[in-house]
């Protein structure tokens, strides 16, 4: 069962009474009160929805069907909140709408621009072939990695941009960071994605793009890369010994000698 078959599916259902325990509550969300039939107990219907139902475009799901994706989830960053966000005000439209048939987000990084060179796009002021999408206020660019994809949502005044990112075609991959600041960089053999952090702790955009690797590379390997062979990439290991480094594991003399030692097998 895809996830819109789930959505389509679900509905709310109240608890059983908190008073005598009998599942004989009747009410609703349109006058609020919630009364036992069988003891007379009133309470909100807030208090006893177990399943809140919402709308995601068209859809209308429960609240179980995020949990579960949240639960699933590799990060920190999958949240209901976030899977729940109205991404288009006109007509309704969800970050949860964007998910396929099945398809598990792992992180969701959230930042505020994107800038995108190559692939003929458009000039800008940024240079020849090079555009940027930017969200202002309360928007955001939203970057969601999932088990079969990276795709982005910059939220604009005037419409939406949606980016779609397959994992066959990365190339290479790269996290900057300055103070706050942290930007992830996606390239493909068309295009490189210059993808703004900024709204995300930087551990979550580490996590992220780890798993992006990991992805990439089972995906170029058919599918059926083992751990083993994933934790011997030198890439991997590169980031993991920055991580030592910077909890004091690893002096600034070891870190550079084995990363010299790294360096050689790429």
């Amino acid at each position: 069962m895809g996830i819109f078959d789930k959505i389509k599916n679900a509905d709310f259902h109240l608890d059983d009474c908190p008073e005598c325990g009998d599942d004989n509550l009747n009410g609703g969300m349109i006058d609020s009160t919630v009364v036992c039939q069988s003891c007379g107990y009133e309470t909100e219907f807030t208090e006893v929805n177990r399943f809140t139902p919402s709308k995601a475009g068209d859809q209308e799901y429960g609240k179980e069907i995020t949990e579960e994706l949240v639960a699933d989830a590799n990060g920190q960053s999958v949240t209901d909140d976030l899977l729940r966000k109205e991404i288009n005000r006109q007509d309704g439209n969800y970050l949860l709408d964007h998910l396929d048939d099945d398809e598990q987000p792992h992180h969701i990084i959230e930042g505020q621009t994107i800038d995108v060179e190559g692939g003929g796009d458009s000039s800008s002021l940024l240079g020849n072939d090079r555009s940027r999408k930017m969200s202002f206020f309360d928007n955001r660019c939203f970057t969601v990695i999932t088990d079969n994809r990276v795709f982005v949502v910059v939220q604009q005044f005037t419409g939406n941009d949606e980016r779609n990112i397959p994992y066959d075609s990365i190339t290479g991959m790269d996290l900057d960071v300055m103070g706050t600041n942290k930007r992830l960089t996606l390239q493909t053999h068309g295009r490189t994605y210059h993808i703004s952090g900024t709204l995300t702790e930087e551990e979550e955009c580490r996590d992220a793009l780890k798993y992006i690797r990991q992805r990439r590379n089972e995906v170029n390997q058919g599918g059926n890369s083992d751990s083993n062979e994933t934790n011997d990439d030198p890439l991997d290991k590169l980031e993991r010994l920055k991580v030592l480094r910077e909890d004091g594991t690893l002096s600034e003399s070891e870190f550079n000698e084995k990363k010299s030692e790294l360096l050689d097998r790429i």
